[in-house]
């Protein structure tokens, strides 16, 4: 069997005894290295990974000894990669028969590419597609430009499976969030946006069961931090203010540029998932600003309408 050198797969189980032979079966052949990190199972995860094993010298086992976790266990992987490339395989979902290779060659082709990543093709617990998710603003992760790349993510992000794409290692390293807190993912995405592009293959495709679409907040939670964390009134706002304090630190403008910047993201997060502000004032000027923003925005769509129907 050639392997893909170069290449970690690191795949994170907990309980996954019904799919994990073909998840793991996809992912043999398109790494040099597969680690498996099991979050201590209750079922018979753990012996049908370590069948497997026995089969593949290049698959690697990580038994814990206690629930740590879906961050924690996601974390276990990605620090043990010595791979100039890495990735993360759900333990429920499959790689397509070309996926490593494709998004391997892209990266090894644009230097200034930090992740590869293809569709989402989403399938129920019988392998029956349900849909199948394409990046419409793709274009936006791809620019040059950090701040485009950033903005992109935080009005544009919602199908989070690109979190399962290639990336340069060190990259991603970097790029860690250790956050317990919904959609942490969206934080850990824009901060590796900051290091460089993103590159889609729009041809290529992650297969992603569906299996944890209708749990409540609090099972989010759970399974993210593997213990009961509270849920605040506003689910997103740890994100929002992790999101917004990146968009503070960010360099990518100076002066009153940078001034620009951080109101239009702060108007793009309280948009799309309403306010996150801690203290009354803030509460008042983001008020004031949303409302100002949805005026200037309104105008400008009615501008456009205008120009074009001149034209």
């Amino acid at each position: 069997m050639s392997r893909i050198k170069g290449v970690t797969i690191g795949i994170p189980v907990y309980n996954e005894e019904v799919f994990i032979k073909s998840t793991v079966s996809s992912a043999v052949a398109q790494a040099e290295i597969v680690l498996i990190s099991d979050n201590f199972s209750s079922d018979n995860t753990l012996s049908k990974c370590e069948e497997i094993a026995s089969i593949y010298p290049h698959i690697e086992i990580i038994k814990k000894s206690s629930n740590v976790g879906a961050l924690a266990n996601f974390k276990c992987l990605l620090e043990r990669a010595t791979t100039p490339y890495f990735m993360w395989l759900g333990g429920h979902d499959e790689l397509t028969g070309n996926y490593v290779r494709e998004m391997k060659d892209s990266l090894d082709g644009d230097p200034d590419s930090i992740l590869a990543f293809g569709s989402a093709r989403h399938v129920d617990t019988t392998g029956k597609t349900e849909h199948v998710y394409t990046y419409d603003f793709a274009d936006l992760l791809e620019s040059k430009d950090p701040s485009t790349r950033i903005l992109g993510i935080i009005k544009k992000l919602s199908d989070c499976s690109l979190i399962h794409g290639l990336f340069r290692t060190s990259s991603l390293k970097a790029a860690w969030v250790d956050a317990e807190y919904l959609a942490c993912d969206h934080v850990l995405l824009a901060k590796a946006a900051c290091l460089g592009k993103f590159t889609y293959l729009p041809n290529v495709e992650y297969i992603r069961r569906d299996l944890h679409e209708m749990d409540t907040p609090k099972k989010q939670l759970i399974r993210i931090a593997g213990k009961v964390l509270e849920v605040p009134q506003n689910k997103y706002e740890s994100m929002q203010l992790a999101l917004y304090t990146l968009v503070s630190h960010s360099t990518a403008y100076n002066g009153f540029d940078a001034v620009l910047f951080r109101i239009k993201a702060r108007f793009l997060l309280i948009d799309r998932r309403g306010g996150f502000s801690q203290s009354k004032s803030e509460k008042v000027i983001d008020y004031c600003l949303y409302k100002l923003g949805t005026f200037v925005f309104r105008v400008k769509r009615k501008y456009c309408q205008f120009k074009a129907g001149k034209g």
